[in-house]
């Protein structure tokens, strides 16, 4: 999991990675490669994920403080 990573954040596509790795005569190389990309597009969507909940808790808590300090919404006033 932490190599996959690592090669997508260097740009490189995992399908690529797979295709050296085996051989055109295996027969299992288009399944290999269709599987790489559904891993590859599932951890896209994992990380899409945490980032969007980890936005959505840094806000929440930066609203908080916003809220304390202010004393409500005194300050937009």
């Amino acid at each position: 999991m932490e190599n996959s990573g690592k090669a997508l954040d260097k740009g490189q596509k995992l399908e690529v990675m797979v295709e050296v790795g085996s051989t055109p005569e295996s027969g299992h190389h288009l399944q290999k490669s269709a599987s790489a990309r559904l891993h590859a597009h599932r951890m896209w969507w994992s990380n899409v994920k945490l980032v969007l909940v980890l936005d959505a808790v840094v806000c929440a808590i930066l609203f908080a403080i916003w809220l304390g300090i202010c004393k409500g919404f005194q300050c937009v006033k």
